[in-house]
């Protein structure tokens, strides 16, 4: 890459495109840029806490949760104390 090109790059992540994610009940402030399609930029993303699908609106998650059949998350659970669990995750599946 050249030092425009990273200029360009450090320019554009400099800029959070989310400010908060809702998982289930929990609202999370983002920490740092996150390379999002442009229709997901806003203020808050909405991810399903059970297929991990995100949506830009609450309107969005809550037509996904009527037709979405998964109830765990994908993984294999790794640690559970009373109520939380942590699961492992591959991306590639």
């Amino acid at each position: 890459m050249d030092a425009a090109a990273i200029e360009q790059y450090c320019a554009e992540t400099r800029i959070k495109t989310v400010e908060f994610l809702c998982y289930g009940d929990t609202i999370i402030e983002v920490w740092y840029y996150s390379p999002l399609p442009t229709l997901l930029h806003g203020k808050v993303l909405y991810v399903c806490p059970f297929c991990l699908s995100f949506f830009s609106r609450r309107s969005e998650l809550e037509m996904h949760s009527e037709i979405c059949e998964i109830r765990c998350p994908p993984g294999d659970e790794i640690y559970r104390d009373q109520n939380l669990s942590v699961f492992e995750l591959d991306n590639k599946s």
